[in-house]
């Protein structure tokens, strides 16, 4: 986040999360800590995905909160990083 953030000057609403869990996690609980980790306010948060295989049977879990996918909605972005100059 500090690259995109510094170095090409993405505004914070451009930033956008999901949170994974397994079926044992308190999602609300999940969502609350990696909002706080990363200052990406709930509200631009996709919908949390459970994610379901053999270690989500279990309570014991090497990953209590999850993961969490960052991802910046931005085109033009998206075109200058990709080398495509001419797109724009």
């Amino acid at each position: 986040m500090d690259f995109f953030k510094k170095i090409c000057k993405v505004p914070d609403s451009k930033f956008k999360a999901q949170v994974l869990i397994h079926q044992h996690i308190n999602a609300s609980r999940a969502e609350k800590y990696w909002s706080g980790m990363s200052g990406i306010p709930p509200s631009q948060f996709h919908k949390t995905a459970q994610q379901y295989n053999k270690a989500s049977k279990s309570e014991k879990d090497s990953l209590p909160m999850g993961t969490f996918m960052i991802g910046v909605y931005d085109t033009i972005l998206f075109l200058k990083i990709t080398g495509c100059w001419w797109c724009i």
